[in-house]
């Protein structure tokens, strides 16, 4: 800037006086960080303090449309921002900071073995967790701290996970388990006292498939639900389901009471040939809707020695000794 003098009367004589000025050039102040707090979990803020030295003083501190002479910002969300500071002079200089956040921490739980059999604690839950800062910790809800939850029963689990920088998740599952196995055992009897002619049958439900059936020694051992071919007695069969469970049951063939007769009196033939003879029995017969004791039973005379004595399920032959014929 140039400055000019001239004289305002006629008594100083003489040219102009001239002087020049020249503006010094602007000098920035420096800006360093004195703190900084970066974001430990994902979707959290950080903060920073910035310091300025130099320049004309009376500093400014700003960043996006926030400004201030401390030089602190709070609850600075991740990204990328340019810090800036001018002084008095409005003589500027500027930094440019990160704020980085770790990933997203995220915990699913997973069944790793499940309850094998109704009413049993037996079951494993993991839980696989992502993002965050390593090394994890867990607490399970029933006080467990493995990443691996242990000897479950049904019912929901919950886990918190917590990073190395005390960010935290949580995870729920619920555990589930297998319907009670049961199985059924029924029989058919025998058709006849003492002959192998009934059978059993085992019916299973629940638990987890396929089945394993084993029925026992009287039963021959065998492996299918029905058996045939079975004399009166009782019968277990022992059934294991995929995952080792087990349940028996047992069924009773049954048969029919023995069919008994038996000869109570005989009459000889008057004469030789002829069919004058007579038997009285007695027969038992339980399975008959009306159960005969004590009854005399019909008699079917036949043109020879033999007699023979008949009703439902039930016959006997008695030989009646023949008798010389007599004078008329």
């Amino acid at each position: 800037m140039t400055i000019v003098v001239y004289a305002l009367n006629s008594v100083c004589d003489g040219p102009p006086g001239t002087a020049t000025c020249s503006t010094p050039p602007c000098q920035a102040p420096s800006l360093s960080i004195v703190n900084i707090t970066n974001i430990t979990c994902n979707g959290g803020v950080g903060a920073i303090e910035l310091q300025a030295s130099g320049g004309f003083g009376g500093y400014t501190y700003s960043v996006g449309n926030l400004n201030n002479s401390t030089g602190v910002f709070l609850n600075i969300p991740a990204g990328t921002y340019t810090f800036s500071v001018a002084d008095a002079q409005n003589c500027p200089n500027s930094i440019q900071v990160v704020f980085g956040a770790p990933a997203l921490m995220q915990t699913t739980p997973q069944i790793a073995t499940g309850i094998t059999c109704f009413g049993l604690s037996d079951a494993t839950v993991s839980a696989p967790t992502t993002g965050g800062a390593p090394p994890y910790s867990f607490e399970w809800s029933n006080g467990q701290t493995d990443s691996i939850a242990v000897n479950l029963g049904i019912g929901q689990q919950i886990v918190i996970v917590t990073d190395d920088n005390g960010c935290t998740v949580a995870g729920t599952i619920t555990v589930t388990q297998p319907p009670l196995l049961t199985v059924n055992a029924s029989a058919q009897n025998a058709t006849c006292n003492g002959t192998p002619t009934g059978a059993a049958q085992a019916v299973v439900a629940g638990g987890t498939a396929p089945y394993l059936l084993q029925w026992d020694a009287a039963a021959g051992n065998a492996t299918t639900p029905l058996v045939n071919n079975l004399a009166a007695g009782t019968f277990t069969v022992l059934v294991t389901d995929d995952n080792g469970c087990t349940a028996n049951a047992s069924a009773t063939v049954g048969q029919p009471t023995a069919v008994t007769v038996s000869i109570n009196n005989t009459t000889d033939p008057t004469c030789n040939g002829t069919p004058t003879g007579a038997i009285t029995a007695e027969g038992v017969v339980a399975q008959e809707a009306s159960a005969m004791r004590g009854a005399t039973l019909p008699i079917v005379p036949l043109p020879i020695t033999c007699w023979q004595a008949t009703t439902p399920s039930l016959s006997q032959m008695q030989t009646v000794a023949p008798q010389p014929n007599r004078p008329h």
